[in-house]
């Protein structure tokens, strides 16, 4: 019964039961009894950011120093240095000296540095000027194919004669020019063939080395800052036609590693003392 009814319990009873109350209030009014409640504001826990982990700069090319520009780190190498994939760059354990200049301790940091380099990209493609032709002697007609929507159908011979390829002619259905039916087939022909004997001519040979040679430039090209010297040349041997040469560039150099640290074996070193 309402009469029965302690506020001051209740209330009491509901904030136990309830830690996330900070505030509770039974009261009577004739019949009703009403109950407020105020919920308790909770700060968020501030997650601690992750601790960045020291790196230190290495060289992944060979080349020499062009210049170098730091923005976190000690910078082990300098203009004019040569240097070779490995080599330490940029370091990113960074030493604390006392007055006397004896190292206490070390600090850490992720290295970051511009580092541009000179250097070079050997080139060799070799082309031997005999090799095998194909000659092709002719055609057979093989069979059929179709297809509607997305289902193909084909009707023709499986078996393949040696030294033979397969072609296939395409036929799209259509009412008109600008109405395509989801409908086409195709002629199936054997094409067979014979090698012969042949010899490039200078000219051609000229012609394969240097298609090569555009397509080794041009990825290189991407990859580098800019190519300073393109020293490759096509020598003709008689047996073979040869492009060699060097092309040099710059770029940037830096690979970022886990630096190596050395403040464990500083703090052993000062307990001992």
């Amino acid at each position: 019964r309402k009469a029965d009814i302690d506020a001051k319990a209740l209330a009491a009873a509901l904030r136990e039961a309830c830690p996330q109350l900070s505030w509770v209030s039974v009261e009577k009014e004739g019949t009703v009894l009403n109950v407020s409640v105020k919920e308790a504001l909770i700060e968020e826990e501030e997650i601690p950011e992750a601790e960045e982990e020291a790196s230190s700069l290495y060289a992944d090319k060979e080349g020499l120093v062009l210049s170098v520009v730091t923005r976190a780190g000690i910078p082990k190498v300098q203009a004019g240095d040569y240097i070779y994939p490995g080599d330490l760059l940029v370091d990113g354990e960074i030493p604390i000296l006392d007055d006397g200049g004896s190292v206490v301790g070390y600090q850490y940091c992720q290295a970051d540095a511009d580092i541009i380099l000179a250097s070079a990209y050997s080139y060799y493609d070799e082309l031997k000027m005999d090799y095998r032709k194909k000659i092709y002697t002719g055609k057979t007609f093989k069979g059929l194919w179709f297809r509607l929507g997305e289902k193909n159908m084909t009707l023709h011979e499986r078996d393949r004669e040696p030294q033979t390829e397969w072609e296939t002619d395409f036929f799209q259905w259509r009412l008109s020019d600008v109405f395509l039916l989801p409908v086409s087939h195709g002629l199936i022909w054997e094409k067979k063939y014979d090698y012969v004997n042949a010899r490039y001519s200078d000219t051609q040979a000229k012609m394969i080395l240097n298609a090569h040679f555009s397509d080794f430039f041009e990825h290189l090209d991407k990859k580098v800052m800019q190519i300073t010297s393109n020293n490759v040349k096509i020598q003709m041997t008689g047996q073979s036609a040869v492009a060699f040469g060097t092309i040099e560039a710059e770029e940037k150099t830096g690979m970022s590693m886990p630096a190596q640290k050395s403040g464990e074996i500083i703090e052993r070193n000062t307990q001992a003392e």
